[in-house]
């Protein structure tokens, strides 16, 4: 999913994807040479530079990611779910209304089309 937002970021006239970031340095070099922004092994280094984030990684990556980045005021888009458990949850929102940063969650849908007949 991280590869998609990256591509919808990189081609959205009102944005500009500055990051990308992976613990894996050849791929986020990659993925970043790819879409023309930097690359990061550690969301720390967003800090300062960006208005909002994406975190679209393994749920148990979720809420050590998104604490520095909320802690800063970074708006925080977050892959669902939400977080590994539910204690994690509510300190992501703890966290989220101390500060006043916004955070959200993405969900995929899919459109169902029906017919009457």
């Amino acid at each position: 999913m991280g590869e998609i937002h990256a591509r919808v970021y990189s081609e959205l006239p009102q944005s500009n994807l500055v990051a990308i970031v992976d613990v894996d340095a050849d791929r986020a070099k990659k993925l970043a040479k790819k879409h023309r922004c930097e690359s990061a092994q550690n969301v720390t280094e967003l800090i300062g530079k960006v208005d909002a984030v994406t975190i679209s990684a393994p749920t148990t990556e979720h809420f050590p990611l998104a604490k520095p980045l909320i802690e800063a005021g970074v708006a925080v888009l977050i892959e669902k779910p939400l977080a590994v458990d539910v204690n994690q949850g509510r300190e992501i929102v703890a966290l989220a209304k101390k500060t006043g940063c916004l955070v959200a969650v993405g969900i995929q849908s899919d459109v169902i089309q029906s017919s009457r007949r």
